[in-house]
């Protein structure tokens, strides 16, 4: 029985099987993670440049408003998000004090459905918000960053104030 207690062949091996699964889970979070900072941060990318197009007006001024701001949000993150996983909420305030996002309600495929596209005139501020869906793979994730069974989105939001676009004289209010 002595020499049971001194055998230390196998001590490595057991070590391992209780430690690895631990390893391998903390490992696969940080990368997942890091997939969705990435792809946070490439869709807050993406509506800043659709935002820009807002601002200056050259959404306002196509015949289909919807379409083109749609065109430019999945053109640019068509790497990143499918473009039917990309859902965006326009709104438009006369005062910066008067800006709100609305709290998100789903449609019972998790899609947000009360998402408008309501892009602002000149000199209206136009609040952004943008939203891709994501799904965690890892275990526990999910319930980190949402413990109720809402989908997990990656949001974006930019308010901007629209230039005075449609001013022919050489200075506008």
């Amino acid at each position: 029985m002595r020499l049971f207690r001194r055998d230390e062949r196998g001590a490595t091996a057991i070590e391992y099987t209780i430690l690895a699964p631990i390893f391998l889970l903390l490992v696969f979070m940080t990368i997942e993670f890091s997939i969705y900072l990435y792809k946070r941060n490439h869709l807050k990318s993406v509506m800043y440049d659709a935002s820009r197009l807002l601002q200056t007006g050259q959404i306002q001024n196509d015949p289909n408003m919807f379409q083109a701001f749609k065109n430019e949000i999945c053109a640019s993150s068509v790497i990143v998000f499918e473009c039917n996983e990309v859902f965006f909420d326009v709104r438009s305030y006369n005062n910066f004090a008067d800006v709100d996002f609305p709290a998100i309600t789903y449609n019972p495929n998790g899609h947000p459905n009360n998402f408008v596209f309501l892009p602002g005139k000149p000199s209206q501020y136009s609040a952004v918000r943008v939203a891709g869906l994501f799904d965690f793979v890892t275990p526990f994730m999910r319930d980190i960053f949402l413990s109720d069974d809402k989908p997990v989105l990656v949001i974006g939001h930019a308010i901007a104030r629209a230039e005075p676009y449609n001013c022919t004289q050489t200075w506008c209010q």
